[in-house]
């Protein structure tokens, strides 16, 4: 009976494990991860205002800056509950800043030392954040990422749209010189 019931077991198995051989395997390469340079071990140590400061003094300077989209956004109408700096360096970025409507519209733009970096970042940015912000928009200009989260109605469509058209027609040289000017 023993010789039996191992047998039986044997089957068994056998049968799942030959069940498993036409089973479909997603074998679609899957998006490729994006490396970012390693974080400085010594950066964990620093205060995050300190290394806010850091980053607000190491802005690279001919990126589209935060605050003349944000100023200009506001000169077109648009109302911000708060708008403040972010760490950058999740991203790879130099330099961040957030700012989110009355509407609940989530507007986020990082600088970058350059392009390459830039590029870098954003798909950082997308696999990290995706499931958590799924459906946000990007937007690039020179080495700045805009990033748009919005939520649904009217109100947040209009604002998205105004942003996103500011920061298009953002000029990149008289930013950094305005920016530097406050």
């Amino acid at each position: 009976m023993k010789h039996r019931e191992r047998f039986l077991g044997l089957a068994i198995v056998a049968g799942l494990v030959g069940g498993c051989r036409d089973a479909k395997v997603d074998t679609s390469p899957a998006a490729p991860s994006v490396a970012l340079p390693a974080p400085d071990p010594k950066l964990a140590r620093i205060p995050l205002s300190d290394r806010l400061t850091m980053e607000a003094q190491a802005r690279p300077d001919r990126a589209p800056r935060a605050e003349a989209l944000f100023d200009a956004a506001k000169a077109d109408g648009i109302s911000f509950s708060r708008q403040r700096q972010v760490l950058a360096s999740t991203i790879g970025a130099s330099y961040c800043q957030v700012a989110v409507t009355e509407s609940g519209l989530a507007a986020s733009v990082c600088e970058f030392r350059d392009e390459e970096t830039l590029a870098r970042g954003a798909e950082a940015s997308r696999q990290a954040f995706q499931a958590l912000m799924p459906g946000r928009s990007f937007e690039t200009r020179s080495n700045t990422l805009l990033t748009v989260t919005k939520p649904e109605g009217a109100r947040a469509e209009a604002d998205a749209a105004t942003i996103i058209r500011v920061f298009r027609t953002l000029p990149t040289t008289a930013l950094a010189a305005a920016t530097a000017a406050r």
